[in-house]
């Protein structure tokens, strides 16, 4: 840990902020989606991963290719593989950089778990892994429990630190989301939310959805609000 001489330290000419999505996803840093039931959060998080794995712009905003991993423990592998194939064949893979892989209730609050996880993340190398969704990789007692949620995402930097992977996870929403303030519209515990870099609402509206840019650390300024809807395994900015 380095201590700095603050005003020194402000005259060094640091290079700026690499992203993997500008501004939503720095190079390292990470992302929390939440939304409803039904609010088609597996299939953006998929159309991110193949947007990263393919350098094409993810709805409007640049991206840089990197190699990235869809952790599925939520649905069964045929499920997964269905949502798959209707965003993945849009995409050229040839560059074989999106990988899958799938563990139905995987807590990786337990130790033989996470070691399996982490090893595997070693194998693939991946820069971004994409987490869908808390609920079903989450062991611990409570997700309302900041201080046990805060020690694993610390789990989860760990793997950042060692191997340069940052994680987008997948949530859902609490059940009093239409009367919650905006943050607290997520499930569980806060420190989630301090965790991550990027904090998007994804709402349901008549005619699609709405990304709602909760919290976008490393911004210039807020983010407005966008409106999308799903075409053919696809997102497009409506």
């Amino acid at each position: 840990m380095l201590v700095h001489n603050t005003f020194d330290y402000i005259t060094w000419n640091l290079p700026p902020i690499d992203f993997l999505i500008d501004p939503i996803l720095p190079d390292m840093g990470n992302i929390l989606i939440f939304g409803e039931p039904g609010s088609m959060k597996t299939y953006l998080s998929v159309y991110m991963g193949c947007c990263l794995a393919t350098g094409n712009e993810f709805l409007g905003m640049l991206v840089k290719q990197c190699r990235v991993l869809l952790a599925n423990f939520e649905m069964s592998e045929r499920g997964y593989h269905r949502r798959l194939v209707k965003t993945a064949s849009h995409f050229d893979g040839t560059d074989q950089l999106l990988h899958d892989w799938t563990k139905k209730y995987f807590f990786l609050t337990d130790e033989h778990n996470y070691n399996e996880f982490a090893a595997m993340v070693r194998g693939v190398q991946p820069k971004h892994g994409i987490l869908d969704c808390f609920t079903n990789f989450y062991g611990g007692e409570s997700e309302n429990n900041n201080t046990e949620v805060a020690r694993f995402c610390k789990k989860l930097n760990d793997i950042t630190e060692e191997t340069g992977c940052s994680f987008t996870i997948v949530h859902h929403s609490n059940k009093n989301e239409l009367y919650a303030s905006a943050m607290s519209r997520s499930r569980g515990a806060t420190s989630l939310l301090g965790w991550a870099d990027t904090v998007i609402h994804i709402a349901k509206q008549p005619n699609g959805r709405q990304l709602q840019f909760l919290k976008v650390r490393e911004a210039e300024g807020e983010l407005p609000s966008m409106n999308i809807r799903f075409e053919d395994g696809l997102w497009v900015r409506r």
